[in-house]
């Protein structure tokens, strides 16, 4: 069961920020030269990796969001540090800019859970119960339109979610969740020379010709061929969603 939930937002405001940046040792006023947005940056949790190193990371505080990132791709990324006037600036233009309420969709799997309890996401598994304007109740487990695709892939299913190209955008770019699109292929966040790009994962060499018509570039990159979609804008992506819309099929997860 899908539904559209509207949350007043509620960003976070310059004084807060400047506040934590006063109260936090090591905090920094950042801004990225590519994007033109600001950030505070603060250190966060180092974490182990498989072979028991750690690694050290740290935590951009933004208006609406919030993102974490090894200080290695940190450091080869375009934030640098900014003074304070140039900070506040950005940072209050970006407030301003913020509506004052977000649509988003909520995604329930309701009924009988239990067998199949464990094809379902495990990083959330409470029950919600909600009631929509209409006073349709319903009870069930939450999950996200990329975690839907899952899903279906373990229930041997088909399926075929709607996002719209800018939805799809941030999820890929600023959550980092990988989407399967229709016909094999999947989009995710790549870091190439330090930078972030749209990667397109999956296509064949006959599939090339196609892409690019679509807008799609090829870079070689070790000897292998990998395709990326422009991200200075969301018309090659939208492209790309209409030959190939976000879904799962099980045909491809048996493949």
């Amino acid at each position: 069961m899908t539904v559209e939930r509207t949350d007043r937002n509620d960003p976070l405001t310059l004084p807060l920020v400047k506040a934590i940046c006063a109260d936090t040792k090591g905090a920094t006023l950042c801004w990225n030269t590519f994007s033109k947005r600001a950030a505070l940056m603060v250190n966060a949790p180092a974490f182990m990796d498989e072979d028991g190193v750690p690694i050290l990371r740290v935590k951009l505080l933004r208006p609406m969001a919030t993102e974490i990132l090894a200080l290695s791709e940190f450091s080869k990324s375009h934030w640098e540090e900014i003074d304070d006037a140039t900070f506040e600036q950005l940072w209050q233009a970006e407030v301003e800019a913020v509506p004052e309420f977000t649509t988003s969709k909520i995604t329930l799997i309701c009924g009988l859970l239990l067998p199949i309890w464990d094809r379902l996401p495990a990083d959330n598994m409470r029950i919600y119960r909600l009631q929509t304007e209409d006073g349709e109740r319903a009870i069930g487990r939450l999950v996200s339109q990329e975690q839907l695709l899952n899903v279906y892939a373990r229930l041997g299913l088909d399926c075929q979610i709607e996002m719209t190209p800018q939805e799809v955008f941030s999820a890929v770019m600023e959550a980092k969740t990988t989407l399967s699109l229709l016909g094999g292929y999947q989009l995710r966040r790549s870091l190439v020379m330090g930078q972030p790009r749209l990667e397109l994962i999956g296509a064949s060499g006959a599939a090339l010709p196609s892409l690019k018509a679509l807008g799609c570039y090829t870079e070689v990159i070790q000897w292998k061929t990998r395709v990326f979609i422009p991200i200075d804008g969301i018309d090659v992506l939208a492209r790309v969603l209409a030959a190939h819309p976000v879904g799962a099929s099980a045909a491809d997860a048996a493949a």
